[in-house]
């Protein structure tokens, strides 16, 4: 596993090696935190297949890895739906966090972001 500063690096360390390279964090992808929330949502709600995912952040590393998780996943657009980002943003200023967490899937970012 690999924590560095630019994917080029990684790809490059990569391309060397005879073993297989995980990306553990770079500029541009964090899949290893992206595995683990999508590891913890399941522990949680037992299932992933269903649950609707909205991400509310910046546009970083943890959301282009999201986005190729979800895709994998056979997730519709789960980052962009601005109907879900709407209904999100709502319950997060009008319902108890432990209704949130019953109707939405979220990556530890989303509490992060909206504090």
């Amino acid at each position: 596993m690999a924590r560095l500063l630019k994917h080029a690096d990684l790809r490059l360390m990569a391309s060397a090696s005879r073993v297989p390279v995980i990306n553990g964090c770079d500029e541009k992808y964090h899949p290893s935190q992206v595995i683990a929330d999508l590891m913890t949502m399941k522990e949680k709600k037992g299932y992933l297949e269903g649950l609707k995912l909205v991400y509310i952040g910046v546009h970083n590393n943890v959301c282009n890895s999201l986005i190729e998780a979800c895709t994998k996943l056979g997730w519709n657009d789960p980052v962009w739906d601005e109907e879900l980002i709407e209904e999100a943003k709502k319950l997060v200023y009008t319902k108890p966090r432990w209704m949130l967490r019953k109707q939405f899937a979220r990556p530890t970012s989303f509490i992060q972001t909206l504090g």
